[in-house]
């Protein structure tokens, strides 16, 4: 699903092959690369746009799946349908079909992080810190090893300023081209990654030097930046915004035990967070966006294009048992397939507004059905690859919700605010584990009871994607003073431990 693949030519029919498919990947690794400056896909995208109307599917003699696409017409969430709705921003191609009219350049958030951070600053700083950021934010404010970060502070003032302006426009629409398929340019979401990565140095670097304040607005502006990506209705967004959530969180934690955080600034992030949290949009959205990107897929594939969305390795495998007969088989069995897909998306959209423990059930019978035959014959190999990182995404989210409601109830209690009676882990259905000291309290039991490697549907080997949704210590938070009893807490349901 979230692996994406990109081909360096045309699409390729299943019997007009000739000669080697270059493929790769896009997956979360974006490049920053401008689709209006030399983008060798902007060609491919215009040759698949067509596909977007999603004509040959809609000629489907198949019962169930016209009842499907009916309703999903009527919900506006076909690719054609989702794309009018958006606008056009910078990077966008121009002359491939009407687009919605968006928001006023000066109102729209998403042109002014791309005009805030230029390509050529957006690749250079993805390299230095894909080289050198550190997950610990105390290896970034240890007195030995900031200079070369405040440094880079100084360096790119400007556009650190011109980037916090513009998370605080009121509208944000990235004019994401649905009809693109597999192939839209999601590279825009670099610029929130990257440009938050800068303002969490900035907020590491005011909360050591005694600018708490100043910290607690760069995590202001985070949090904006966040939201704005998480509601682009795009999974590789959705993703993204998870990754820079876990990001802000951190830059939390290291606030939250600082010496130089006031009574007033505890307070402060308490409702930072819980203003964050309730502007934060539905999960659904990004399933919404994908299920779109999923009906363009199988319009490629009634097309006779299947083949080049898949990566080289399983394209070299399909070539040597035989291209003709494989792609015979996707066609004959692509309304049971796309049937299958489609009563597959509609639970996880809808199961994304229930939590990750209320989930699980679903989403291990999900597992078995992708690799049952299908009551027509055959498997749903194109759903398969479509739906082959749910897994390792829904485990995810689940951590990364985890921690900000743990973050939230750890510092609700520190302020002096009223608690639920039984906080739930939204990830294991238990309660959090907590202790309440007179002046700390303590949050634990955060991250799922899972093996250290984590696996896709496809096999792959996750863990190294999960590391920013691991949470190995737990949540500490300073009480404020006017809060603090004589004795610890022994509510019921609270533990001492650790």
């Amino acid at each position: 699903m979230f692996a994406r693949w990109i081909v360096a030519r045309r699409p390729v029919s299943f019997r007009a092959w000739r000669g080697v498919v270059v493929v790769l990947p896009l997956s979360l690794a974006l490049s920053c690369r401008n689709a209006t400056r030399g983008d060798p896909q902007q060609d491919i995208r215009a040759s698949i746009e067509i596909h977007g109307s999603l004509k040959r599917t809609f000629e489907t003699r198949h019962d169930g799946l016209r009842r499907e696409l009916a309703r999903l017409v009527g919900e506006q969430a076909t690719p054609s349908q989702m794309t009018s709705n958006t606008g056009t921003i910078v990077g966008s191609e121009p002359g491939i079909g009407p687009i919605g009219v968006g928001p006023p350049r000066e109102r729209n958030a998403a042109t002014g992080m791309i005009d805030a951070i230029p390509d050529a600053l957006c690749r250079s700083l993805q390299r230095r810190f894909r080289d050198a950021y550190p997950e610990s934010v105390a290896r970034i404010a240890d007195a030995s090893g900031h200079a070369a970060w405040w440094r880079l502070l100084d360096a790119h003032v400007a556009e650190i300023t011109a980037y916090r302006n513009a998370v605080f426009r009121p509208e944000c629409d990235f004019g994401l081209r649905f009809t693109h398929g597999l192939l839209l340019d999601a590279t825009v979401f670099d610029r929130p990654l990257v440009g938050n990565r800068l303002l969490a140095l900035s907020a590491i670097r005011g909360v050591v030097e005694d600018r708490v304040a100043d910290a607690i607005g760069e995590l202001g502006a985070m949090f904006r930046a966040i939201e704005f990506t998480a509601g682009a209705n795009h999974m590789t967004a959705r993703v993204a915004a998870a990754r820079m959530r876990s990001e802000a969180l951190r830059v939390v934690a290291f606030l939250a035990e600082s010496p130089f955080a006031r009574d007033a600034d505890l307070q402060a992030v308490h409702a930072l967070l819980a203003r964050h949290i309730g502007a934060m949009p539905a999960e659904s959205g990004a399933w919404r966006g994908e299920r779109a990107i999923g009906l363009h897929a199988y319009e490629m594939a009634r097309a006779g294009q299947w083949l080049s969305l898949l990566p080289h390795g399983e394209f070299s495998d399909i070539r040597s048992t035989g291209i003709e007969s494989f792609g015979d088989g996707v066609l004959r069995h692509v309304d049971d397939d796309e049937w299958c897909y489609l009563r597959i998306m509609r639970d996880l959209v809808d199961l994304a507004r229930r939590p990750y423990h209320e989930r699980r059930a679903r989403l291990d019978a999900i597992r078995g059905e992708l690799d049952e035959p299908m009551t027509g014959g055959g498997r749903p190999v194109v759903a398969k690859r479509l739906l082959d990182d749910v897994e390792w995404i829904q485990r995810a989210f689940a951590r990364e919700q985890a921690m900000v409601d743990g973050w939230r109830l750890a510092f609700t209690i520190a302020t002096g605010n009223a608690a639920p009676a039984d906080p739930v882990n939204p990830a294991t259905g238990r309660p959090f584990a907590m202790r309440v000291q007179a002046d700390h309290v303590t949050v634990w039991d955060i991250d799922l009871p899972e093996d250290a490697v984590d696996r896709d549907a496809m096999g792959r080997d996750t863990t190294a994607m999960m590391r920013w949704f691991r949470v190995s210590e737990p949540i500490r938070v300073r009480r404020i003073a006017a809060r603090r009893p004589s004795t610890v807490s022994s509510r019921s349901g609270w533990t001492d431990r650790p």
